[in-house]
């Protein structure tokens, strides 16, 4: 008789199957097979099968499950015929262990393993496959069905995953790396925060020749490590993609021949280990803590000519007017660039590169590029006001490959250069002016052309963010329309919720859905048809009236050719044209052309400042049937003052917004401003929770104090009075 657990539940004799009667019976013997050899309490079968809520009758339940699973049992007359036993504190379920495939699955994964270990991976490779050939999908699929999550079966599922990242590694050691390419790249994509195994996909990729796709695969891995978990990827994996970035030798596969002539460089071992061994789950994120910089001068970190390595850089671009390009100026700027620590190098035409942080290791890069700028364009506005010096500066994470030293010009990424090329032909001298003076026409002044600024950190709204994502999904799922309403103070984080939300459901795999959006401006209240016409612009797009209307006109022609007649409506509701028909009309056409969008795909409508509407936008969104989601963000007071709004709605949902808790705060902080600000000026606990109660749990504040703060040449924090918000928070 043999036992399969590796999937639905079976029992076969000779090849046949055995039906086991009702799920209890079902359910006794898979805990007892999950252990099977060893002695199960009663009271641990009990928990296992009906939780904390046992029947008063379970006990005779149990009883008479196990009588039948005897019955059963009782089929197989051979010699080393499975037995259910009663024994102290419980029950022993006596099989012979090649009769589960559990138990044949872990000595053949084993087996794999240590043959693996030992050099021989085209044997481990033929054991590994065959173990994982036991698998007939989720352990215990038909009783996980059921409602029964026990610890062993989630164990089973780990182990078939070791034993599949064995089986790869083990085929990436035969040669086989175009053969698992596309296993690797399901896989990754099905597990996407496994390290080991995008640590395989990379080394897969990079033997086939796909070393842009390695690094890819890393970026992917890191940015989801970062969003997700705010967690680095492990030693390990930066090890591999270092050794990728240097093209080592060591990472591609010998011929057999020559196999022990090549030992891998000591500083890449790591980076081989990873594809070597499963790494440990990770272990808890532990708590920040607040180390003081480095002296200055910093000292210059190994160099290695030829070497390539991610780090943090700024990059600047100084451009000058060409015919004022003169030898004087390109002497100070290289002067100045040499003398805060950076690199210069020339650029195309009259313009000159400063790269810092990018040949040796500095954590104060971005500091000593703003130096520099600062006393090129003092100097220049002094001396050479003809020049019309210009800036462009990016910085943040590139690749850079070495020189021959550290003041040789490094080898950055295209992309960085193109950032800065591309600013720099935004900027215009005068555009900028610092203080309240105003600016002299015949002076030229610094501009700085920075990218657009990244939206404030997501800390502290996890919770409020998946109760969002199920509402939308629940959505989909019903076909029936839903309303979520957010309340709260000015700055607690509601528009960044919107966006968050608006993010995360466009990256969804399937069945994303169409997200429209609307802000409503200050003032008087925004009548119905121009917040439908706002969502609907969100849609077609165009920041022209003639760009507007060819896009409209466009969008309805391709996904709406049955609704062609509303055009010249909604052209009146968009601006296009002067309105000439009631605004019931235009509301009413736009309403039609969000249940066709609804009719097609889920429908996600986002209204921030909702509180500014009018009466009728309630009942002019509460008629949108089918799935359509809308998600409204106003002031705390709203839902008392506008009882109209969740009444028009069958499905209403309130969330109110608190304050972020400490920690959170804390996290916003550490990501708005440099690490010196809690070590250096708030070394004690209590003057920390006295600056987090100033702020009042508000992003807001906090944003607001960290520009502050960041705007402080002196780096002294700004002095936050309890009630400096008081005023800027006022409805």
């Amino acid at each position: 008789m043999n036992f399969l657990l590796l999937g639905p539940l079976q029992v076969q004799i000779d090849g046949q199957d055995l039906p086991v009667a009702g799920s209890c019976q079902r359910a006794v013997l898979s805990c007892l097979l999950l252990h099977d050899n060893e002695a199960v309490a009663v009271s641990r079968l009990l928990k296992a099968i009906w939780g904390d809520d046992a029947p008063r009758t379970a006990r005779k339940m149990l009883q008479n499950a196990a009588s039948g699973l005897r019955q059963l049992l009782a089929a197989d007359t051979g010699p080393d015929a499975p037995l259910l036993l009663t024994h102290p504190p419980g029950y022993l379920l006596h099989t012979d262990p090649i009769a589960v495939d559990r138990r044949v699955f872990e000595d053949l994964s084993e087996k794999g393993r240590s043959l693996l270990r030992s050099g021989r991976p085209h044997e481990a490779s033929g054991v590994l496959r065959e173990a994982l050939a036991l698998w007939r999908g989720d352990p215990l699929a038909d009783l996980v069905e059921l409602g029964y999550r026990w610890p062993e079966t989630a164990l089973l599922a780990e182990s078939r995953k070791s034993a599949e990242e064995d089986r790869f590694e083990a085929d990436l050691a035969c040669g086989r790396h175009h053969e698992v390419m596309g296993e690797l790249t399901l896989a990754v994509a099905a597990e996407p925060l496994r390290e080991r195994l995008c640590g395989l996909l990379m080394l897969a990729a990079y033997r086939s020749g796909r070393q842009g796709d390695a690094l890819a695969a890393y970026r992917g891995l890191r940015a989801r490590l970062v969003t997700q978990l705010g967690v680095e990827p492990a030693e390990t994996v930066r090890a591999l993609e270092y050794a990728i970035l240097n093209q080592d030798p060591s990472l591609q596969l010998a011929p057999p021949a020559q196999a022990h002539l090549r030992t891998p460089q000591p500083e890449f071992r790591a980076a081989l280990d990873l594809v070597r061994t499963p790494l440990p789950e990770p272990a808890p994120t532990p708590e920040p803590t607040f180390e003081p910089p480095p002296a200055r001068p910093q000292p210059a970190a190994e160099h290695t000519p030829g070497r390539a390595e991610r780090r943090d850089i700024t990059v600047v671009m100084i451009t000058a007017d060409a015919e004022a390009a003169t030898n004087a100026v390109r002497t100070f700027v290289y002067d100045e660039i040499r003398r805060c620590g950076g690199v210069p190098a020339p650029g195309p035409g009259s313009t000159w590169c400063g790269y810092f942080g990018a040949t040796r290791r500095l954590t104060d890069h971005a500091e000593r590029a703003l130096t520099a700028v600062g006393a090129i364009t003092r100097w220049a506005a002094d001396s050479h006001p003809e020049a019309a010096i210009r800036v462009a500066m990016h910085t943040g994470e590139a690749v850079v490959s070495h020189g021959a030293d550290d003041t040789s010009v490094p080898f950055i990424e295209a992309g960085v250069l193109d950032d800065c090329r591309r600013l720099a032909a935004a900027t215009v001298p005068g555009l900028v002016v610092t203080g309240d003076t105003a600016p002299d026409p015949d002076t030229p002044r610094l501009t700085l052309a920075p990218s657009p600024a990244p939206p404030t950190p997501f800390v502290g709204r996890t919770a409020e963010l998946d109760v969002l994502k199920g509402l939308m999904a629940w959505v989909a799922h019903s076909g029936r329309p839903a309303l979520a309403t957010l309340l709260g103070a000015p700055g607690i984080g509601k528009t960044r919720l919107l966006a968050e939300l608006a993010h995360r459901v466009a990256d969804e795999p399937t069945g994303a859905p169409t997200v429209l959006t609307a802000s409503l401006p200050p003032g008087r209240r925004s009548d119905t048809t121009a917040v439908l016409a706002e969502l609907i612009r969100s849609r077609t797009g165009g920041t022209t009236l003639t760009e507007t209307d060819n896009r409209l006109t466009d969008h309805i022609t391709r996904h709406h050719p049955a609704h062609h007649d509303l055009l010249p409506l909604l052209r009146q509701a968009l601006g296009v044209t002067p309105a000439t028909t009631p605004r019931q009309g235009l509301a009413g056409a736009c309403l039609t052309l969000l249940r066709d969008l609804a009719a097609t795909a889920p429908l996600l409508l986002l209204l921030d400042d909702a509180h500014r509407g009018d009466d009728d936008l309630a009942d002019a969104l509460a008629s949108l049937a089918g799935p359509v989601l809308v998600v409204a963000a106003a002031a705390s007071d709203f839902a008392p003052r506008r009882p109209r709004w969740e009444a028009a709605h069958t499905n209403a949902l309130r969330l109110e917004l608190p304050g972020l808790v400490d920690q959170a705060l804390t996290r916003l902080l550490e990501k708005l401003v440099c690490f010196r600000l809690r070590s250096e000026h708030y070394p004690s606990d209590e003057s920390w929770r006295d600056l987090l109660a100033r702020l009042e749990g508000n992003p807001r504040h906090a944003e607001e104090f960290a520009a502050r703060f960041n705007a402080t040449r002196s780096g002294t924090p700004p002095e936050v009075p309890a009630d400096t918000w008081r005023h800027s928070t006022s409805a």
